[in-house]
Formats: structure tokens, C-alpha cells, sequence
């Protein structure tokens, strides 16, 4: 089935003013609000729709189950580059590579010994 240029370009823009967003709301202090807007589950939701209509109900759950197995693999990198950044003088950028390569690492252990959970 072949998706329309459109259709990709919606998603596109979808995803976009999700970061436009953020980056308007910390720029202009509300940091709070773009936490939230950071944590909501957005980018899930509007990927639930497109994956439940595109691909069906199995993919869709399928999907689900491995976002809340991922879930906690996210805190591999918002952990570190929290201390990164309060703790250390390192440029923000650094610190936001070394905070993937982190989480990079984690997720690699997990597909190393995701055997354990039976995925």
C-alpha cells in the first residue's frame, strides 16, 4: 500500500510543531509547560493513530507493548543528562551527546539480553 506525499508531509509537520513548541515554551521560561509538553504522550498518540489505521489492531498493540517495554529505557538518558548538565560545566550539546551514547549503550544491553523478558 503505498502512502501519498501528503500524508507525509502531515506527519512531518505533526512532529514538527511538537518541537517548535517546546523550544517556544523553555525559550520563553514556561519550563514547566514544555516538561509537560515534552512528557505528554503526544508523539505515542498521534503514532497510535497512524500505526492503528495504517497497519490494524495487531500492530497496534504489538506497537504498545514494546513502548511500555521501552518506557523505562528512557530514563537511561533523562537521568544522566540531568546530572550532566547540573553537575558538570560541560557545553549543553556535549552533554546531550554523552546522555545518548548512554542511553545508546542501554538500549544495546537490552537487545543483548531482552531474551530475559522473553521478547
Amino acid at each position: 500500500m503505498e502512502i501519498p506525499v501528503l500524508e507525509y508531509v502531515v506527519k512531518f509537520l505533526a512532529g514538527g510543531s511538537i518541537v517548535v513548541g517546546v523550544s517556544y515554551l523553555a525559550h520563553k521560561g514556561d519550563t514547566t509547560l514544555a516538561g509537560i509538553l515534552l512528557a505528554a504522550p503526544i508523539v505515542t498518540l498521534t503514532s497510535s493513530f497512524i500505526v492503528g489505521n495504517e497497519s490494524g489492531h495487531d500492530a497496534l498493540t504489538d506497537t504498545i507493548r514494546s513502548d511500555i517495554v521501552f518506557l523505562p529505557l528512557m530514563f537511561a538518558y533523562l537521568i544522566p543528562l540531568y546530572f550532566l548538565l547540573r553537575k558538570t560545566s560541560l557545553n549543553a550539546n556535549i552533554a546531550i551527546l554523552l546522555a545518548l551514547m548512554i542511553w545508546t549503550i542501554a538500549i544495546l544491553a537490552f537487545f543483548r539480553y531482552r531474551h530475559w523478558l522473553g521478547l
